[in-house]
């Protein structure tokens, strides 16, 4: 067969393997009439998820440290650590991912001793993925000190670190740690590792709320409250988060509505916070009038702050008659702040 004929026949071989196509793999490799190492190792990869593996890396003419590499990966997974090491000590020459596929096959079969000695003994340098792998041994060991001391000592981190920390703690239920590290990862992340774990807490359900309001996303604040009702008993700073949520959308109906919930139905009690939330949000809505007669009955003492902030929540031609009322009112109440006056006259 042409050179460029084996080419692109092992491209067809490699798409239907990538993409799962078993079947159809086996047929196009059954039909070349020739095949080189690049064919013999696209099959054996397709095949690594079957227990056949063995038999195709025998019936292969020849191998190559990629070949030995995917079949001591494919071996471990299937639970065949002695075939792996068998041919691990056998190969003449390795690299970074041979050594890998080893420590993975230790950490597969939960020898950890194991794979903390072959990590610190026999690999030569280590990188994300030998980190991660490792990591993984001692979160699934319960060994989360190492675990954590592991993760601290990186550089930087990827989905699937993150992940394997997070999923960690989580299966181990401890709660709080999790919290701590969903609080760090990038949102997209941290939402996928929340859904995944098996208990949240109070807390983790806080940490995901901020993390929603600090990306101006209320309807996600919105429903991870309300999922949040079901299973725990919401707090005064997870009302505090989807006031300010309901602020942002404008709609002071579905803000009362919760104002009023926290009080009548968990027996939280309306701190400062809470009412400067709906303040904010009648303000953006319009209701200025409203906003001022709440600042001025709301059972605490109004500051410099909380005048300013409702006028920061009126926009341009909102900004009614009384406006220089309130100023004066902010101003008499922290005089050193010129924040109001500089909102006045924006707004004139």
């Amino acid at each position: 067969m042409p050179e460029h004929d084996l080419f692109s026949v092992n491209a067809v071989l490699f798409a239907f393997a990538e993409n799962g196509h078993l079947d159809s793999a086996k047929v196009v490799f059954s039909k070349m009439p020739a095949r080189n190492l690049v064919s013999w190792t696209t099959m054996l990869g397709a095949l690594s998820q079957f227990a056949d593996v063995e038999s195709t890396f025998e019936e292969m003419p020849e191998h190559d440290v990629v070949s030995c590499t995917c079949a001591i990966a494919a071996f471990s997974r299937h639970g065949h650590l002695e075939s792996s090491l068998e041919l691990f000590h056998a190969m003449r020459v390795r690299n970074f991912s041979t050594c890998t596929a080893i420590l993975s096959g230790y950490v597969h079969c939960g020898l950890l001793k194991e794979s903390e000695r072959f990590f610190h003994d026999q690999m030569p340098q280590h990188d994300l993925v030998s980190v991660t792998t490792l990591l993984v041994a001692y979160t699934q060991s319960q060994r989360l000190e190492e675990a954590s001391c592991l993760f601290d000592s990186l550089p930087y981190v990827d989905a699937v670190c993150w992940n394997a920390i997070a999923t960690g703690l989580s299966q181990c239920g401890l709660l709080d740690e999790t919290t701590k590290i969903l609080d760090k990862m990038p949102l997209s992340l941290a939402r996928k590792v929340f859904q995944t774990m098996p208990l949240r807490s109070v807390e983790s359900f806080s940490v995901m709320l901020t993390a929603y309001a600090q990306a101006s996303s209320p309807s996600d604040v919105f429903d991870s409250f309300e999922e949040m009702k079901i299973v725990e008993m919401p707090d005064d700073s997870c009302f505090t988060l989807v006031l300010m949520a309901s602020s942002q959308v404008g709609e002071p109906n579905v803000g009362g509505s919760y104002f009023n919930s926290m009080r009548l139905d968990y027996g939280v009690a309306a701190r400062k916070q809470h009412y400067c939330c709906i303040v904010d949000m009648l303000g953006r809505a319009g209701y200025l009038h409203a906003a001022e007669e709440l600042v001025q009955t709301m059972p605490f003492l109004p500051n410099s702050w909380d005048w300013t902030s409702m006028l920061s929540s009126s926009r341009g031609d909102r900004i009614w008659k009384n406006g220089a009322r309130v100023t004066k009112r902010a101003l008499l109440s922290g005089p050193s702040d010129g924040a109001a006056l500089v909102l006045l006259a924006r707004s004139s």
